[in-house]
């Protein structure tokens, strides 16, 4: 039996620092803030919401994720799983991966987000 991967969605925080377009965050206002639009670039494919695909697929990749790894350095353990969004006829119209990071102690999701394109499974 595969084991499964748990990651805790909580409020988090989400801040850009100040005179800089770098943003910095966790959790679900730094998700919403930072990577809404991404997740609602792969949602509009299935019909769904952002936060319907980014639930998703962020449950997938933790459970199903094809690369990981530990950056203790970070504090955080990383997660990538490709995905590829078929129409009627079975037909590739959408690859992309999902990123997600966890706090290494806290097992709280500090960020997930998709890319596009093909992958070579790696973080």
């Amino acid at each position: 039996m595969k084991s499964r991967k748990t990651g805790n969605l909580r409020c988090g925080w989400h801040k850009n620092a100040k005179g800089s377009t770098k943003a910095t965050g966790v959790g679900f206002r730094h998700i919403k803030a930072g990577h809404r639009s991404q997740w609602e670039n792969q949602a509009v494919f299935l019909g769904a919401n952002w936060r319907e695909m980014a639930d998703w697929a962020t449950n997938e990749a933790l459970n199903h994720s094809c690369k990981k790894g530990y950056f203790k350095s970070q504090g955080k353990a990383k997660y990538v799983a490709p995905y590829q969004i078929r129409d009627s006829r079975d037909r590739v119209i959408r690859r992309f991966a999902v990123y997600v990071a966890v706090g290494a102690k806290d097992q709280n999701v500090i960020t997930s987000y998709p890319r596009d394109g093909r992958y070579s499974c790696s973080l």
